[in-house]
């Protein structure tokens, strides 16, 4: 990924963060283009799926934190 790319996923976690913590608390997600395009239980599950489906880009992958982990991180 390049550096523009990088800080427009930076920008929109700083503005979403709170809604993925809302709806996908511990879990696994891919974006891509401002959208979460899978949910999964695990990083593997969701690289593999981001294969199979031949995404036309790689999606930005991570796993959400908790409430808890992100008052224990504040």
């Amino acid at each position: 990924m390049e550096a523009t790319e990088l800080q427009a996923y930076d920008d929109w976690l700083a503005d979403h963060m709170e809604g993925l913590v809302a709806e996908h608390p511990g879990k696994v997600v891919a974006i891509l283009d401002g959208t979460v395009v899978k949910v999964g239980e695990s990083e593997t599950d969701v690289y593999r799926w981001a294969k199979e489906a031949r995404l036309r880009k790689t999606p930005l992958v991570l796993r959400v934190p908790t409430e808890r982990d992100l008052r224990s991180i504040l």
